[in-house]
């Protein structure tokens, strides 16, 4: 009697370090009327100083990865300045980490000519001949009860937000960590710090991104 074997598929799992040491593998974006980030890149990792100021750094892959989570090392010297009510998802963040997710949207024709430059560098993220869904952001929140909470943008539907995790009030170092329910198709990583509509100044450090990939 022979034996019988299922056969089933195999999916393999790894970690992917995102690199945090050098400058020349970020692009640092920068928008109308808005002071930029002071950003320093060393072997301790990614040093974003903001002053009234924001701007991304967006980090393309070599290839699109499927991925199930990941996880960021940070350290915080200040902080947002905070409402007196925190029951929304604020403008600011201390630190959004957006995954850059492919999909069917292409910018093409009068679309794109009218596209402020933030969209259009978006687009060029994708994969030739690939399309985008849009920035998944997972933010960090000052409010209990705002965790978990979550919103497509409401300046673009480009942009969709979920806050996953909390900072204290002088709390100086966080691990921000989240698993998904489904593998994202990711094509770039799209880090947001600002603080121009609050007038904040703080400096985060960001000592560590890892992706969790996945190979269907």
């Amino acid at each position: 009697m022979k034996a019988q074997f299922d056969i089933k598929r195999i999916s393999i799992l790894a970690a992917l370090a995102i690199p945090l040491n050098q400058k020349s593998d970020w692009n640092e974006i920068s928008f109308d009327k808005i002071r930029p980030n002071q950003v320093t890149y060393s072997a301790a990792g990614i040093q974003v100083e903001v002053k009234n100021s924001a701007s991304p750094l967006v980090f393309k892959l070599k290839e699109s990865q499927f991925v199930n989570g990941f996880e960021a090392q940070l350290k915080f010297q200040g902080d947002l300045k905070l409402s007196s009510s925190n029951s929304e998802i604020a403008e600011d963040s201390i630190f959004r980490l957006g995954l850059v997710v492919q999909g069917k949207k292409v910018l093409a024709g009068a679309k794109k000519f009218f596209a402020p430059n933030w969209i259009k560098q978006l687009f060029a993220l994708t994969p030739e001949n690939k399309g985008l869904d849009k920035i998944y952001f997972f933010n960090i929140g000052h409010s209990r009860n705002i965790l978990g909470q979550s919103r497509t943008h409401p300046k673009s539907d480009l942009m969709f937000e979920e806050i996953v995790a909390l900072k204290k009030t002088n709390e100086t170092a966080l691990k921000v960590t989240k698993t998904f329910d489904q593998p994202l198709n990711i094509a770039a990583l799209w880090l947001s710090l600002d603080g121009d509509d609050t007038e904040s100044e703080y400096t985060t450090s960001i000592e560590k991104i890892i992706l969790q990939t996945h190979s269907p």
